[in-house]
Order: structure tokens, then C-alpha cells, then sequence
């Protein structure tokens, strides 16, 4: 009877390792491809915390745990706020249900432990690999990219994003799919256990690199190259301490030159840039209510009509952004900074919740643990401070990652040893 229990417990954590994957891969599709895998994750998860009894043993004040707080904390906040607005807009209720992640995987990293059968190896290579199928699908179906070479990397980009956002979204996503598929894949090629995993890893780390190299997306292509110098200059210094600060050199250097011929930065100007006068407004309404702010629906409605008496914001974003949208969708437009964003909606109290989700795996993680949840919250957080929480900068790409990470660097057998 014993051996039929750990086998059904087997099969339960397999099943639920493979709906990580299948969720996983969704990720870099429109959020409405995600939605039938989410819900067969969670009811793997379900069965799998009950019948393995994932809650025995926690302990939910455990340092390593505390950062899921301010997570379900910053999700609590929409609903606080809520009975003292005097709009009720649509996007209130858009907003409750895109920011769910932040109440669902907090109070999973609170309550409960990780299935043991999860390894990021898994992710690592689920993800790479849809990464590159999704690429070659644009290159040989999707465009003619592959039969007809374009004439400079200009004329490449523009053809593969009207492809890409017809299929699967904006660069923002389709980076920040690709980026924290190189968090995974760094992990991964780091404990390679054998020499073949380290060539097929590296190959991999290769491959996803590229394909953000040549994307138009300016943050992900600074993001992407943060990620492969940290890992140079680490191999580096186990390698040979004395080749490291050379190394660090070469890798800024390389990394300037690379920014400075990227197709979007050399046609950036800071002096007419959209977001220069979006953040602008966007403070001088913070500035109304510094405090506690507006709340979700109010803060929305007082920016967006501060902002069309701008003449500058009119000027240099709001006439085109309103051309392609009718009256009622205006309001869909929002600050481009998850910070500045959180601050409008709940003042300085929105401020210290989001600054403490990216700060706090400092103080809180040790060891390999603090490294990874760091690199991850650096992947999503330079996303955030060019975009609000929604469609473009989907909230499980950090909560979820996040929960996974600290909790299978913590799982339940090594608690019962301490």
C-alpha cells in the first residue's frame, strides 16, 4: 500500500512538473493562449499541495519567505484604496484581474512548499526552445525573411515585429519572455552536469542571445547584454582572477559600442522622446497626492485628463495615441513606469511595496538563491521602469519566476533537517 502511495505522489509531481512547462511556453503568447494552462497548472498544484501535504512543516514568517508580503500587500492595496474612489472605471477591474498573480503566488510562497521534481533545467529548456521554434516560424512561415535577404537590419526588424506583434505581441513581452529565458539558461549552463549539457546549454545561451541582439526593443537589448557580461565576467574570475578587470573593461566597452549601433537607440532623442513628457505628467499629478495617492480608477482618470492639457505631452505622444483609439479607450493609456504607476495609485505607501519587491531578495535570500531572484527581479524590473503592469509587462513574469526560484532553493527537506 506504502509503494502504491509514492508512486501515486510520483506520478502527481511529474504531471504537475510538465504543467509548469506547458504554462511556461504559453508565456510568450498573448495572455488568452495562457489562461486553459494556467488553470490546468493550478489544479495540478491543488492536488499535488494536498495529496503530498505541501504544508506541513511551513513555516510562513521564515526569512526567506518574507518577501511574499509586500507582494500579496501590493495586490491588497487595489481593493483598500477601492471604497474611498469616486470613479469606477473599466480599468479597475482590468487591473484587479491582471494583478491576481501578486495575491495568488504570494500566498503560495507563504503556505505551501515547491513540488521537489521541479528543476529550472526544465524551463531553461522548454523555453529556449520555443523561443527559437517561435523565431523560425516568423523567419520561414510567418515573413520571407529567410528567402529574401532584407537590405539592412533596419528593413529585417521592421518586417519580423509586424509579424511578431500580429502573432504574439509587442517586443516588451517577447524580451522579457526571452531574457528570463536567459536567467534560466545561465542556472542551467552553470550546473551543467556533464560536458554534453554544457555544450547544449551554451548553445542555447547563444541562440536566445541573437535573437534579442537583432530585436528593436532597446530595453531588452540592453538587458540581454547585462545578463551574458555577468556570466563572461564570472567565468572569468573562476577562471583566472588577474584577466577579470580587463574582462569588465572589454565588456563595457563592447557593450557601448553595441548600444550605440542598436537601429532605436541611434534614432533616439532624448528632446522629443514620448516618455520624457508621459513620466513629466505623470509627476506632476503624483505631486497633487503624494501621500496616499488616488487609488487605481481615480488615479487613472486625474492622469490621463492632466495629461491632454499638456501641450508638449499633446504634441510629441497623446495626438497619434488618440487617433488610432475611440473616446472610450483613452483611458487605457498610463505612465510607461511601474514605479511612477504604483506611486499615483497609492502615494508613498505604493512607492516603498514596489521599491521592496526588487530590494528586498538583498536582504532576505542568501547564496545562489538572492543571485538568481536578483537577476530575475533586474530582468522584469528594467522592463517596469519603461512600462505599467498589463499586457506589455505581464505581472507572472515576475511573481511566478520569482515563487518558483526561492522556493526550490528552499524545499521541504531541508527545513525538517534544520
Amino acid at each position: 500500500m506504502k509503494e502504491l502511495s509514492n508512486r501515486m505522489s510520483s506520478v502527481i509531481e511529474w504531471i504537475n512538473v510538465v504543467a509548469i512547462c506547458m504554462l511556461a511556453v504559453t508565456l510568450i503568447f498573448p495572455s488568452q493562449y495562457q489562461i486553459p494552462f494556467f488553470y490546468i497548472y493550478a489544479a495540478t498544484t491543488a492536488l499535488d499541495f494536498f495529496y503530498n501535504k505541501r504544508w506541513q512543516g511551513v513555516q510562513p514568517l521564515a526569512r526567506y519567505r518574507l518577501l511574499f508580503i509586500p507582494m500579496i500587500l501590493f495586490y491588497l492595496c487595489i481593493w483598500i484604496w477601492h471604497p474611498f474612489e469616486e470613479s469606477n472605471m473599466p480599468i479597475f477591474k482590468y487591473t484587479a484581474e491582471n494583478r491576481l498573480p501578486f495575491l495568488i503566488f504570494g500566498l503560495m510562497g507563504l503556505f505551501s512548499f515547491i513540488n521537489p521534481r521541479f528543476k529550472p533545467q526544465q524551463l531553461a529548456l522548454s523555453m529556449s526552445l520555443t523561443g527559437i521554434i517561435v523565431t523560425l516560424w516568423i523567419l520561414f512561415a510567418g515573413t520571407d525573411l529567410a528567402y529574401n535577404m532584407p537590405r539592412d537590419i533596419e528593413e529585417y526588424q521592421k518586417v519580423f515585429m509586424t509579424c511578431r506583434v500580429a502573432n504574439f505581441g509587442s517586443h516588451m513581452t517577447f524580451n522579457l519572455f526571452l531574457n528570463t529565458t536567459l536567467v534560466l539558461l545561465i542556472y542551467s549552463f552553470l550546473h551543467a552536469s556533464s560536458r554534453l549539457w554544457t555544450a547544449l546549454y551554451s548553445l542555447l545561451l547563444i541562440s536566445i542571445y541573437v535573437i534579442l541582439l537583432t530585436s528593436e526593443g532597446r530595453t531588452g537589448f540592453v538587458t540581454a547584454n547585462v545578463l551574458m557580461s555577468l556570466l563572461i565576467c564570472y567565468k572569468i574570475w573562476k577562471f583566472n582572477k588577474y584577466m577579470f578587470a580587463p574582462v569588465v573593461v572589454i565588456c563595457i566597452v563592447a557593450g557601448l559600442f553595441l548600444i550605440n549601433n542598436q537601429t532605436r537607440f541611434k534614432q533616439l532623442d532624448v528632446n522629443t522622446n514620448a516618455r520624457r513628457f508621459i513620466w513629466k505628467t505623470a509627476l506632476h499629478v503624483i505631486g497633487e497626492k503624494p501621500l496616499l495617492g488616488y487609488g487605481v480608477s481615480d488615479g487613472r482618470k486625474a492622469y490621463v485628463d492632466y495629461s491632454v492639457t499638456d501641450e508638449d505631452f499633446c504634441q510629441y505622444y497623446f495626438r497619434g495615441f488618440r487617433e488610432e483609439r475611440p473616446e472610450e479607450e483613452l483611458y487605457v493609456h498610463h505612465p510607461h513606469n511601474m514605479l511612477l504607476n504604483s506611486t499615483i495609485e497609492f502615494g508613498i505607501v505604493g512607492f516603498l511595496l514596489f521599491l521592496s519587491l526588487f530590494i528586498m531578495p538583498f536582504f532576505t535570500l542568501k547564496g545562489e538563491s538572492r543571485i538568481y531572484v536578483v537577476l530575475i527581479c533586474f530582468t522584469f524590473g528594467l522592463q517596469a521602469m519603461m512600462e505599467s503592469p498589463g499586457q506589455h509587462l505581464p505581472p507572472m513574469m515576475y511573481c511566478w519566476f520569482v515563487y518558483l526560484i526561492i522556493l526550490f532553493y528552499h524545499p521541504k527537506k531541508e527545513i525538517i533537517k534544520q
